[in-house]
């Protein structure tokens, strides 16, 4: 380190250090690169000090750049530069083969068009099989070629839902299931809900009536208009309690839609209590959809669409009408040996004949 002093002379200093001859197997800090250095750091922190003696591990620039210009194939055992063998082939220099032979590997041992199929069709058969570990229940789907029915069946076997069917048995008893826990469709789900909830309305009304009229007779003795005004809207919506159940076994009885089953647009009916103009309650019921709305929806009410529905319409057009102008010409089939190549075979060069070939008949008491 140089000394603390404004009057020393930095130059002189550097001079005299570059001046100092070192051993060919030593050099400065400067000749060696960062992370050479850093590999040295650690593992001076590892084995000690005795590592920049024992272990090579920092080499200097001029050792570390010599730059690999030339390969051997190990195939055809012939050193040529490195634009003739790919990228790939560079990275293990000791089984690198060149272009040449790669080729002629390949018209050998075509890749087959098969697997080349299976390999790009592997999305496909991704999720053909789904497995739900719920309630002791396996559900597989088979596997299909078709992304299209694939979609369509994972996206019906997501509609799946685990359905505790403790009070669904007690509600209803046409159905006759044993066991704790089944898988019910989406689309029935809602309609054995609405079906055992009829029923338990249809078993309550008549508690319901009872207790109403026990209720009214009590109010008329004290003779409260307020009171009177509550129990005329308390018969009001029992009333309407009434039709409402007598029209849900209607629609229980008739058969379910096919329209909403082919387009896989189900609802959930909600029911709830509105007034009219009068002020007089009724029960009302409101389908909510079974996707909740978004920002995007509504749109196609005014003639604007997503800008992936207008591709996918203008590709299926695409499709449909072609490309007239464009020249149709039938193209060129050849067998799997006359089909050509880019392998080219290596010229064979002339022989030369050494002397090792007729010493080799000499007798070997004469070569001793």
């Amino acid at each position: 380190m140089a000394p603390r002093n404004r009057r020393f002379d930095y130059i002189v200093h550097n001079r005299c250090i570059a001046s100092i001859k070192l051993p060919e197997t030593t050099r400065f800090q400067s000749a060696f690169s960062k992370r050479q250095l850093d590999l040295l750091r650690r593992c001076i922190l590892e084995k000690s000090s005795n590592a920049t003696t024992n272990e090579r591990l920092a080499t200097c620039f001029n050792c570390a750049t010599n730059q690999v210009v030339e390969l051997t194939c190990c195939v055809c055992d012939t050193t040529m530069a490195l634009e003739f063998f790919s990228k790939t082939q560079r990275h293990d220099p000791d089984s690198a083969r060149c272009k040449n032979c790669v080729q002629g590997h390949l018209d050998r041992e075509p890749v087959s068009e098969d697997l080349r199929e299976a390999i790009e069709n592997a999305s496909s058969y991704a999720a053909t099989i789904i497995t739900h570990n719920q309630g002791g229940n396996r559900h597989a789907l088979a596997p299909t070629s078709n992304p299209a029915t694939t979609d369509n069946a994972i996206q019906e076997q997501k509609t799946f839902h685990p359905v505790n069917l403790t009070t669904a048995i007690q509600n209803t008893d046409d159905h006759g299931i044993d066991g704790g826990e089944m898988w019910i469709d989406a689309r029935y789900k809602g309609k054995l809900a609405k079906h055992s909830k009829d029923r338990r309305v249809s078993e309550g009304s008549e508690e319901d009536k009872l207790s109403e009229t026990s209720e009214e007779r009590e109010l008329t003795k004290e003779g409260n208009p307020v009171e009177s005004f509550k129990n005329r809207e308390l018969a009001e919506i029992s009333k309407a309690r009434e039709v409402s159940n007598s029209l849900k076994k209607h629609e229980l009885a008739e058969s379910s839609n096919e329209q909403d089953r082919q387009d896989g647009d189900f609802h959930i009916e909600h029911e709830f209590i509105a007034f009219d103009p009068r002020g007089k309650p009724h029960i009302r019921t409101a389908e909510a959809p079974a996707s909740p709305p978004s920002v995007h929806s509504g749109w196609e009410m005014l003639g604007v669409r997503a800008r992936s529905q207008m591709a996918s319409k203008a590709a299926a057009e695409r499709q449909k009408r072609g490309n007239p102008g464009f020249a149709k010409t039938s193209g060129t089939r050849y067998s799997k040996n006359e089909a050509p190549t880019m392998h080219r075979p290596r010229p064979t060069e002339r022989t030369v004949e050494s002397d090792d070939e007729y010493e080799s008949d000499v007798d070997l008491q004469k070569y001793m």
